[in-house]
């Protein structure tokens, strides 16, 4: 059984190397041969990871039905084996997926689910991330108030685990939240923390921030600031397109293309002579559930970027 469950981990893990480079088709054909070498094995305990990672494949690709069934399935075999942890995070990835279907309230129910477990364990940091994808839900309701305060509970979770860019990232996800409550002032002060942070350790969040903060400078009328932000979050998203093509990042999917669709497809950040190779970037590297989300918050908003909601990993 030794080598054959080896074997059946290593194509798992090429597997997670061919999604991470959205080349889809082929990670599904690793992930099937692992789980047919598990099968062989009667090795349920080892499916369930594999199951996992299936699950994350057809997501991306925007088959959701049978990404649930891969979480599911996975989610029985880590219940079957006691794993609490494994349970958990297919609780949070089963709640990522009815997110990116739109129901919200499905979602919120196995976020909380996930809650529970991480909390009974102490653990700080996927607290944080949990919280995170909870609030996200409750502004995608339009509940600000309910989302302002699971993010200021987030950010608690945060600090204390000092997962610093996720701290970050909750600061704006709060503006976001005091904003739509009409608490500008405020909004502006989180903003300006987000931001700090960002410009020290992440250019493609900082975007997103400058974006948000510029955007509300607009709404307050200070022109002057909207324009400073706005354009110094135009040169930063030049700066990763560049850089994108030059890395050859149309054979890839990093992990902030789906930020940088956002970025990119706002009216702020492109001509319209850039819109065919946009549109060919998205299509090779950006996933089919980020792609919906997109069209949806387009329809909705046109202040703030959407909070992300975050996949657990194993």
């Amino acid at each position: 059984m030794g080598d054959r469950a080896k074997e059946s981990s290593f194509l798992n893990n090429i597997c997670v190397i061919h999604e991470n480079i959205a080349e889809y088709k082929k990670a599904l054909e690793f992930c099937n041969q692992a789980l047919s070498i598990r099968r062989e094995l009667n090795d349920e305990r080892g499916a369930a990871p594999v199951l996992n990672s299936m699950g994350n494949v057809y997501g991306d690709m925007g088959q959701y039905d049978q990404a649930l069934d891969s979480y599911t399935q996975s989610r029985a075999l880590y219940e079957k084996f006691g794993n609490d942890n494994g349970q958990a995070i297919e609780f949070n990835n089963i709640g990522w997926l009815y997110a990116a279907l739109g129901d919200y309230e499905k979602s919120i129910d196995f976020y909380n689910k996930s809650l529970e477990i991480f909390r009974k364990q102490g653990n700080q940091f996927r607290q944080g991330n949990t919280l995170n994808n909870i609030a996200a839900n409750y502004l995608d309701l339009g509940d600000s108030k309910k989302a302002l305060d699971i993010n200021q509970e987030a950010l608690k979770f945060r600090i204390a685990a000092s997962n610093i860019d996720g701290e970050a990232i909750t600061y704006n996800n709060i503006a976001r939240c005091y904003s739509n409550l009409g608490e500008k002032q405020k909004a502006l002060e989180y903003y300006k923390r987000s931001i700090e942070i960002h410009r020290t350790r992440n250019p493609r969040q900082l975007a997103s921030s400058l974006r948000n903060i510029g955007n509300l400078y607009r709404e307050l009328g200070e022109n002057q600031k909207a324009t400073e932000c706005l354009n110094e979050a135009l040169e930063i998203t030049r700066r990763m397109w560049r850089s994108s093509w030059q890395s050859s990042v149309a054979r890839t999917r990093a992990s902030w293309l789906p930020r940088l669709l956002l970025a990119l497809t706002s009216a702020n950040y492109l001509s319209r002579r850039q819109l065919p190779e946009r549109d060919s970037l998205i299509s090779r590297c950006v996933p089919k559930w980020w792609r919906d989300r997109w069209a949806s918050f387009s329809r909705t908003s046109a202040s703030a970027l959407p909070a992300p909601h975050l996949r657990a990993v194993l």
